[in-house]
Order: structure tokens, then sequence, then C-alpha cells
């Protein structure tokens, strides 16, 4: 269950990411 939060987290992070560099 931490693993499948901690790999939310990231994915959050980087669709962030992308958002701002689109």
């Amino acid at each position: 269950m931490a693993l499948s939060k901690a790999l939310n987290l990231v994915v959050c992070k980087v669709q962030r990411e992308r958002k701002i560099l689109h």
C-alpha cells in the first residue's frame, strides 16, 4: 500500500511537471 501511495505521488509530480513544460 505504501509503495502504491509513493507511486501515486510520483505520477502526480511528473504530470504536473509535464503540464508546466507544455
